[in-house]
């Protein structure tokens, strides 16, 4: 199984920008990740073709399971 940490922006175009970072550790909180996305915003750290980001929209962790077909 793989994990992904989603983290969803708005951007000032109103547009949105999806950034994932693989194999997030266990037990990360709601808190933590918003925190480190208002940094982003607030350091205007990530510019997109599509605008900056200005408002966090949504995180969550997605989870996949990859299965070989015989």
């Amino acid at each position: 199984m793989t994990k992904k940490l989603q983290m969803v922006f708005t951007l000032d175009s109103g547009k949105t920008l999806t950034y994932s970072l693989a194999d997030p550790k266990d037990g990360l909180t709601k808190v933590e990740v918003e925190a480190a996305m208002q940094a982003v915003i607030d350091k205007k750290a990530i510019i997109s073709s599509n605008g900056s980001p200005v408002k966090i929209k949504e995180t969550s962790i997605r989870s996949t399971d990859e299965v070989a077909l015989a």
